[in-house]
């Protein structure tokens, strides 16, 4: 039988090779190499959320080079189907100014304890830019992208709007956004009659910060960490909302369809492969495709240059670990404990052991300590919300009612600001508490042994599965579940 071997360029590519039928023949990742009869099939190759197909006629041995795929992302890559090259230029520009005065950056991990003295030893990029896929003629009327964005604390408390000066260029200003952050910062803002970006570039204390962003129906926040001696880098990317009759319009409103997170030593390279590496990785853990590629495997086992792409790998590993029995073909990498112990060991040493992240990426304990912070993946979230079945202190009331209102931005943990906060807020409880008690209804009717749920009459084991049940259901942890029965 002839052999079809079909090669990618990119690291992160899945390969599929499907007959006339539709059925699903072959699986790899960047290399296939496949014994088939001879005919027709379609050759499929999917990186990030695009793909590249080609039909082909098997008679005899065939090779097929799949290129480099483009697909979009926030961040203004390099061979990326939404970037322009004056964003390329002003992503890797941005420099947080030089500040007098600022300590060394230390060799070890982020802590999350008090008491520590406020240093600026990291540094923050934010960038928010424009991308309409239309040729309009004229300028495009597009307001400040970045307007609306801010930087909180990591309990919430603001500390600076994060919106660019109204004209083009750089420039300095002051912050006065108290001790976590630099006196000055730099905003820098451009293409203000295409399709316009704008951002800052700043020095930080390292710690866990909130970034909130405009999504045209309110607000969004989330995690973002910035760790000593490394830059973090985020890239927000809007478009225009489309009318009725699919016209743009150039409104105040705008949507939000993808953010990008990087960090890296310092300035970030839009052609760097390593880079573009780590967006496919986070797209292919959005979307759980969980195929990962023995170089992703590579970059985030050994001493790598981007962290992200180290929380990134040891979720796309447990994503493995998931799915491995329901596969119908092979999968061209299995799960692998003792790789993910040893991916979660190195990003432990640049995130801390303390961080939100880590610790939903390790056992948890049953009495272990409340959670300070949020983490910045929706898949850690979710690790964390089961393991509070058994660790009942693990996630207080008050982390659960800051982020009532979920938003969903896969793979990032995002959750909607209300805009009647309390109010909003009190509804939701009241809401959750009602779905509860249904449920409990619910078990009771069906299951004798449930009976005295909502009273505490029910045995140990039923009120426990009932629990587990619910933080499934609802999306609660264990604390406030507990308050209700």
């Amino acid at each position: 039988m002839p052999i079809l071997t079909v090669r990618a360029e990119d690291e992160t590519t899945e390969i599929f090779v499907v007959a006339t039928d539709f059925a699903l023949l072959g699986r790899g990742a960047r290399r296939l190499e496949q014994d088939l009869r001879a005919g027709i099939y379609k050759v499929r190759a999917v990186s990030g959320r695009s793909e590249w197909q080609r039909v082909v006629v098997l008679r005899d041995d065939m090779v097929i080079e799949v290129p480099k795929i483009e697909f979009g992302s926030a961040a203004p890559l390099a061979r990326t189907n939404r970037t322009h090259e004056s964003h390329m230029a002003a992503a890797e520009q941005a420099i947080p100014p030089d500040q007098r005065g600022a300590t060394s950056a230390p060799t070890g991990a982020l802590s999350l304890g008090r008491g520590r003295q406020p240093s600026h030893d990291g540094s923050f990029v934010f960038m928010a830019r424009w991308w309409t896929p239309w040729d309009d003629i004229g300028p495009k009327k597009l307001d400040d992208p970045s307007k609306g964005a801010r930087l909180s604390t990591g309990g919430g408390r603001r500390l600076l709007s994060l919106s660019s000066s109204e004209s083009e260029g750089r420039h300095v200003r002051s912050t006065d956004a108290g001790r976590y952050i630099a006196p000055e910062a730099a905003w820098f803002s451009g293409d203000l009659s295409k399709d316009r970006y704008a951002g800052v570039s700043l020095n930080a204390e390292p710690g866990i910060y909130t970034l909130g962003l405009s999504d045209g129906e309110g607000m969004t926040e989330q995690t973002v960490t910035i760790l000593p001696g490394w830059r973090t880098h985020v890239f927000a990317l809007y478009e225009p909302p489309v009318d009725d009759g699919g016209e743009a319009w150039y409104g105040p409103r705008k949507r939000l369809v993808d953010v990008s997170i990087h960090i890296a030593r310092g300035s970030l390279s839009m052609e760097d492969d390593l880079v573009r590496l780590t967006d496919a990785a986070r797209l292919s853990l959005a979307d759980e495709r969980s195929v990962a590629t023995n170089e992703l495997l590579k970059f985030v086992r050994g001493k790598f240059e981007n962290p992200m792409l180290g929380l990134y790998g040891a979720h796309l590993l447990l994503l493995l670990r998931k799915k491995a029995s329901a596969a119908s073909i092979e999968r061209p990498v299995e799960y692998n404990g003792s790789l993910f112990q040893e991916v979660v060991g190195n990003t432990a040493q640049l995130f801390g052991n303390d961080h939100p992240d880590i610790i939903a990426l390790r056992e948890i304990e049953a009495e272990a300590k409340p959670l300070t912070g949020l983490p910045m993946l929706s898949h850690s979230w979710a690790r964390l919300l089961s393991a509070s079945a058994d660790a009942p202190k693990l996630i207080p009331p008050s982390l659960w009612r800051r982020t009532a209102f979920r938003s969903r931005t896969q793979p990032f943990f995002t959750w909607r600001v209300p805009q009647y906060g309390g109010d909003r807020i009190m509804y939701r409880e009241v809401e959750l508490i009602r779905a509860i008690l249904d449920a409990a209804t619910e078990w009771e009717f069906y299951n004798k042994e449930a009976t005295g749920l909502r009273d505490r009459r029910a045995t140990a084991a039923v009120r426990d599965d009932f629990v587990r049940d619910c933080i499934e259901r609802f999306e609660a942890p264990r604390s406030v579940i507990d308050m209700v029965l």
